[in-house]
């Protein structure tokens, strides 16, 4: 059975009427605020706070719950104190019940290749309005945006929307809101903000508060979330595909958490050449009982039989159990399908982030990292022409022609090395350098053409950039600048100046 777009989209709005909620107020801390994230991250690695931080959006409820228990008073070190500020400023809860202007932006420039967490930038500049209205049991709030040049002949965008009812401990959300699994901040290797966000639903714990059971309680706090998302139309390989993730995280000790991942593009229709077609698309239970128990490679080989293509791993994050030592390390491993019910040929990501704390209240944060997103990564040789592809979805793991993963797409690694400064006085500095080696494979074939950073083989790349924002007019001034090249050159010149302007504010 292969599910229309207008029969997806009336089960998506009949899901939205059935759901039942308790109170809700403002709903998310979103991805893409790097300070935020630089914040919650240190007062969690500082003890004062204990939820996950790996997975965003974080919901607000769950910021709330953990700052709720924090004396601030009792907090010695001022970028502590400021760190616990701004992140209750950040997730003040609003319950104004009739629809009201709650923001907007401007942006413009040209955006670089590559993405990271806190990149504003899609396309050559957009205007946005926000309106919002929350009720006692949901919240709505709707972002338009008005899109110059877009890449994807869409100029008006619903990108950072959500219509969202709590009930009990538990968030049902339908939304368009950028996702982020991983500890890492250039990328991540199974879903990231690089390519837009898909209209998407989603049920996921409210706060992650531990289990209050003696047996369970050694887990921490934990979190856990599963979506269905809706594919596009437009695709070289299968038509309005579904997407499926689901994500457990644990945080056992304040020193560590851990995350299991699993993501799915199944479903949908054959659109590719006659010959790489096969039989059509099944979409029913049975194929979805077989996405989530793992039937994918060695058990099902007929073509018509795989359920679809799946991402999935785990990952982990140590920080110093001693105050004295500001240091962190984190690890992604992700397999491409599955082999035997487990991820298989791995994919993998490594950092290092540490951070300095001044007297003034200033926090100094720098990370390493590193990312191979071949299929056996660190084997010798690699395997190449595997990652983010099968015989199925052979236009690969993309929305809208962007890796729903990697920053640097398939077959490539990834360098990044950054640093950013965040004033007490509420100005932030950040500079990042990066080098990769995309498609190392050197291919070119029905597969790697659809690589949108180096689709005509290998290529080497090399930039720098410098950031700087701060509070303006009420709002936020955000200003990039770099300088990156590609050799040779394939979706930017041998030497290309980027830079991006934006101004934003949320009322």
């Amino acid at each position: 059975m292969t599910l229309s777009l207008p029969r997806r989209a009336a089960w998506l709005a009949a899901a939205i009427l059935c759901a039942h909620a308790s109170d809700a107020g403002q709903v998310w801390a979103d991805v893409g605020d790097g300070r935020l994230r630089s914040d919650v991250e240190l007062l969690a690695d500082a003890g004062v706070i204990n939820l996950p931080v790996s997975d965003w959006p974080i919901p607000v409820a769950d910021l709330d719950r953990v700052l709720s228990g924090v004396d601030a008073d009792k907090l010695k070190s001022p970028a502590l104190r400021h760190a616990y500020d701004r992140v209750r400023s950040a997730v003040g809860v609003t319950t104004e019940d009739s629809i009201h202007f709650s923001g907007a932006g401007l942006a413009a420039g040209r955006p670089g290749l590559l993405r990271d967490y806190d990149t504003p930038a899609r396309d050559d500049g957009n205007v946005s309005a926000n309106l919002a209205m929350y009720g006692d049991r949901w919240a709505m709030e709707l972002q338009v945006q008005g899109v110059f040049s877009p890449e994807d002949k869409q100029p008006v965008r619903l990108d950072g929307s959500n219509i969202t009812w709590r009930f009990g401990n538990w968030l049902f959300s339908a939304n368009t809101l950028d996702k982020w699994w991983g500890p890492g901040w250039a990328s991540s290797l199974i879903l990231s903000n690089n390519a837009r966000p898909m209209p998407a639903l989603v049920l996921e714990r409210a706060t992650s508060a531990p289990f209050d059971v003696p047996v369970l309680r050694w887990l921490g706090p934990w979190r856990f979330i599963i979506y269905f998302a809706a594919g596009e139309a437009h695709r070289p390989d299968v038509k309005n595909p579904l997407f499926f993730g689901n994500r457990l995280s644990l945080r056992p000790f304040r020193f560590l958490e851990i995350a299991l991942s699993r993501t799915a593009q199944w479903c949908g229709e054959n659109v590719g050449p006659p010959a790489l077609q096969g039989p059509p698309r099944i979409c029913n239970f049975q194929m979805f009982k077989n996405l989530l128990i793992g039937n994918y490679t060695t058990q099902y080989a007929g073509y018509s039989e795989k359920p679809g293509h799946a991402e999935a791993g785990y990952e982990a994050r140590f920080n110093s159990p001693w105050q004295w030592l500001p240091l962190a390390g984190y690890v992604q491993n992700i397999g491409n399908d599955e082999i035997n019910r487990l991820p298989a040929r791995l994919m993998k990501q490594y950092g290092l982030e540490s951070w300095l704390t001044l007297k003034n209240g200033d926090v100094v944060r720098g990370f390493a990292e590193y990312a191979d997103a071949t299929c056996g990564a660190g084997r010798d040789p690699p395997e190449f022409n595997c990652a983010y592809v099968n015989s199925v979805f052979f236009a690969g793991y993309r929305y809208r022609g962007l890796n729903i993963g990697d920053t640097a797409d398939a077959d490539s690694i990834l360098r990044t090395v950054g640093l950013r400064w965040d004033r007490f006085t509420g100005e932030e500095w950040q500079v990042k350098v990066q080098s990769a080696h995309f498609n190392r494979g050197n291919s070119f074939n029905g597969e790697t053409i659809y690589n949108p950073v180096s689709g005509q083989g290998s290529s080497l790349y090399d930039s720098a950039q410098v950031a700087y924002r701060r509070p303006l007019f009420g709002g936020n001034l955000f200003v990039q600048l770099g300088y990156e090249r590609q050799t040779p050159p394939q979706a930017i010149p041998d030497g290309h100046a980027f830079g991006y302007l934006s101004w934003s504010t949320v009322l």
